[in-house]
């Protein structure tokens, strides 16, 4: 990752400038999406996440490589809990799939009802499933905004040639919007569907 704000132990980490500044930074390193759940992040209700937790890891609670931007920075009464706000202090190096991972995507499968779902591969199967579970990555909420996104993609009459394109510009972050929300479960289904390796 570059990093456009050093992390220097002698700024204010609370500063609320700095603070919406390194926000900003990363949720655009991010592609505008959720770093665990891939919807679109609405800055001024994201909160600054620590992959590794400042309770067990505070000597990297200022580094940049520790630093993500989740959803749900500010929880409604009652909201069911997940990413960032479920995972709370727990990492653990053998289970949790970091969304760093550039394979990251290859732990999981979805379904078109925007289930998500631990991938059969045996070798990845335990640490997604263990990730999706404590990251309360399939609550209904979840499910539902997955499905909004995948149900009118599903609805389209495309040409292979089409879906190839479409998948390749989800690789993209458009300097606009970011990622597509959800894109993950978009290309997986969509690669599913016209067999596309």
């Amino acid at each position: 990752m570059n990093n456009p704000i050093p992390a220097d132990p002698k700024l204010a980490y609370d500063k609320s400038r700095k603070k919406k500044q390194l926000r900003q930074a990363l949720s655009a390193e991010q592609g505008h999406i959720c770093c665990y759940c891939g919807q679109r992040l609405i800055l001024e209700e994201s909160h600054i996440e620590h992959l590794r937790p400042r309770s067990t890891h505070p000597h990297l609670s200022l580094e940049y490589e520790n630093l993500l931007v989740s959803c749900q920075g500010n929880m409604q009464p009652k909201e069911p809990r997940h990413c960032g706000k479920a995972k709370d202090d727990w990492f653990d190096q053998e289970l949790m799939v970091s969304p760093l991972w550039k394979n990251c995507s290859e732990f999981f499968e979805f379904s078109l009802a925007g289930e998500i779902m631990a991938t059969k591969d045996v070798g990845k199967h335990h640490s997604a499933k263990a990730t999706i579970d404590r990251l309360s990555l399939n609550i209904p909420k979840l499910q539902a905004m997955r499905q909004a996104e995948i149900s009118p993609l599903f609805e389209l009459d495309l040409s292979l040639e089409e879906v190839i394109q479409l998948i390749n510009s989800m690789d993209i972050i458009n300097d606009q919007s970011g990622y597509r929300p959800f894109c993950s479960a978009l290309v997986h289904l969509l690669k599913l569907e016209y067999a596309i390796d």
